[in-house]
């Protein structure tokens, strides 16, 4: 079936209020066949959403942006903004907030305050932004991922829609949205080759087993990249490969994130020093 009748189905699933373990199946079928940013995007332009981003908080408050987004001119200023402290959207999420929340809203509230703030500062600057490229307001929806490892901040905007018309365009699909985000957290995000049977399972099952392994004696010894390098005898090209299977196995660009994921799940359970086969 080509991709964009797969896309149209799923979108008609979200509206015909079809089962979210039916959905969830959809998803992970297209996560795995390297599709999601076209089945995400399939369902929001049919709702006239023309701007789209995830980003994806950690519980020890590290934050990756984008995790998957378009446009990319938009969004590749945000990240300019978006990473660091004083992002009310991003503290809103991290407090455990699941109700959407606009930007026109967090505006209002912070024109309140008695005294000019750094987030009053950093909320203006995206504001001024998001105007420059069209959208008059934003819509943040947070979510927690499955497992609670994470929560996504998804963030969306029409182009040239009137604040008041966009404010009831997401009213009027605020239970399509919330399916989608949470049918998007239970499946991630991280997209892996579509297995063969050629003999390239094996060779990404054992990349998969190398990366783990890696990341075990990073942990073991609180020892860098470089050095967990040397004491399994690869080269600095070569663990950085294993790094980067590990973090889309895991759904995540943070070398801290990895281990901390790769341990909270159980695929690496850091030995006593004097335990590892490396000396």
């Amino acid at each position: 079936m080509q991709q964009t009748q797969f896309s149209k189905l799923f979108a008609n699933s979200l509206d015909q209020g079809l089962a979210d373990s039916q959905l969830i199946a959809s998803f992970e079928s297209a996560r795995l066949a390297g599709n999601s940013v076209k089945i995400i995007k399939a369902v929001l332009t049919k709702i006239g959403i023309t701007h789209f981003s995830i980003k994806q908080i950690f519980k020890q408050g590290d934050i990756e942006l984008p995790v998957m987004t378009f446009p990319n001119a938009l969004n590749s200023k945000l990240a300019k903004l978006a990473l660091g402290d004083h992002d009310i959207a991003v503290d809103y999420a991290f407090a455990g907030n699941s109700r959407p929340l606009l930007l026109s809203d967090i505006t209002c509230y912070l024109d309140k305050a008695m005294f000019a703030t750094r987030s009053q500062q950093k909320n203006r600057q995206l504001k001024e932004l998001y105007g420059r490229f069209g959208f008059d307001d934003v819509l943040f929806l947070p979510m927690v991922m499955k497992g609670q490892s994470a929560i996504l901040l998804f963030s969306m905007g029409s182009e040239d829609m009137p604040a008041t018309e966009f404010q009831q365009t997401m009213l009027e699909n605020n239970e399509l949205l919330n399916r989608l985000a949470r049918v998007v957290a239970q499946v991630g995000l991280a997209e892996r080759p579509v297995e063969s049977p050629n003999g390239s399972n094996d060779k990404n099952n054992e990349l998969e087993k190398s990366a783990f392994e890696l990341l075990s004696i990073m942990a073991t010894r609180n020892i860098s990249l470089k050095g967990a390098a040397a004491l399994m005898g690869i080269s600095s090209g070569v663990a950085n490969k294993y790094i980067a299977a590990a973090k889309s196995i895991l759904n995540t660009s943070s070398q801290s994130n990895v281990i901390y994921l790769a341990t909270k799940q159980g695929r690496i359970k850091p030995d006593p020093v004097g335990r590892s086969q490396y000396r």
